[in-house]
């Protein structure tokens, strides 16, 4: 299936300081970059963007890289599915998009349980590979692999920008290009 600019949305799951501090240093950076890149891909395609934060007194804010693009408040939770929180299922029920673009940490906690939960409540969902991240890689790929096999699709962020593209003709062409760069 792909993605299409009229009926996805991007969540970011949890992407707060104190989980961002427990994670490999180089990873982390890497994560930040690829999810910066795809809130401003996604800006440009004017999709609807959604943030959590768990538990902020405890875990803090989202990282300053990524929480200056994006302007708007996040949905407080506790729970570790997003799906569980009445405030995101009220505000998909505004957006009416049934796919899913999701990132976030960790891939193996909130990420993969909300991913359930959205494929359990008939929305299709994507996991940005290389926007997600847990603090062991090996939980990180058993649950991309654990997503994969139900259902979710798995991507990077790179293939998901040129899926909303379509074309090289699309007038958005230069400027995702100047992201993946």
């Amino acid at each position: 299936m792909l993605i299409d600019s009229e009926n996805c949305s991007l969540l970011i799951i949890d992407f707060q300081e104190k989980l961002a501090s427990v994670m490999d240093s180089q990873r982390i950076q890497e994560v930040t970059l690829n999810t910066s890149k795809l809130i401003k891909g996604f800006t440009y395609f004017n999709i609807p963007i959604l943030y959590t934060q768990q538990y902020t007194k405890g875990l803090g804010e989202t990282v300053a890289e990524l929480k200056n693009l994006l302007p708007f408040p996040h949905i407080e939770k506790t729970s570790f599915s997003c799906f569980r929180e009445p405030s995101f299922i009220e505000a998909l029920k505004i957006m009416k998009r049934k796919h899913i673009v999701l990132c976030g940490m960790e891939a193996h906690i909130c990420v993969l349980q909300t991913a359930l939960d959205l494929l359990d409540n008939n929305y299709s969902v994507t996991i940005v590979s290389d926007a997600t991240i847990s603090r062991s890689f090996k939980n990180h790929e058993e649950a991309m692999n654990f997503l994969s096999k139900k259902g979710a699709n798995i991507l990077p962020y790179e293939s998901i920008l040129f899926m909303l593209l379509k074309d090289a003709k699309n007038l958005l062409f230069k400027e995702i290009s100047k992201l993946v760069k």
